[in-house]
């Protein structure tokens, strides 16, 4: 799953839950892919992805499309939030602007260690639920 298509999956599984608007903006340097609005409260969030996991837990895990400084800036002057994909074991992780600063500073965690870091985490599918929770 690729980001444009976990944007997608998102805006599907949350709909009438909330209301997002897609960012697809190349002259606003680190813009997050959704602005949103849930249990009246805005807020924004990028979406990142890993399809190939590293073999060993203690190396770093790396996104397909790293987090770039004007992203980790936006996102933390927002307080905003990462929604990572990982392909396998599938898994989706949820990160508020603390963590996105604390992985940004130490240029990764392990990959063992990034569901423990993790605000939200879950396998397999989103507990939509839980993600407006999460998010209002």
């Amino acid at each position: 799953m690729t980001e444009r298509t976990l944007v997608d999956y998102v805006l599907k599984g949350m709909k009438g839950r909330w209301s997002a608007t897609k960012h697809a903006d190349a002259w606003t340097p680190g813009i997050a892919d959704l602005s949103y609005r849930v249990n009246g409260h805005n807020g924004w969030m990028e979406l990142k992805t890993i399809t190939a996991p590293p073999k060993r837990p203690g190396t770093i895990a790396r996104f397909d499309h790293p987090l770039s400084s004007s992203q980790v800036g936006f996102l933390t002057e927002r307080d905003g939030k990462l929604l990572v994909r990982i392909l396998s074991p599938r898994l989706y992780l949820g990160f508020d602007a603390r963590e996105i600063a604390e992985m940004w500073r130490a240029d990764g965690w392990p990959f063992a260690l990034l569901e423990q870091m993790a605000a939200q985490a879950w396998k397999q599918r989103i507990d939509w639920k839980e993600m407006v929770e999460w998010l209002g």
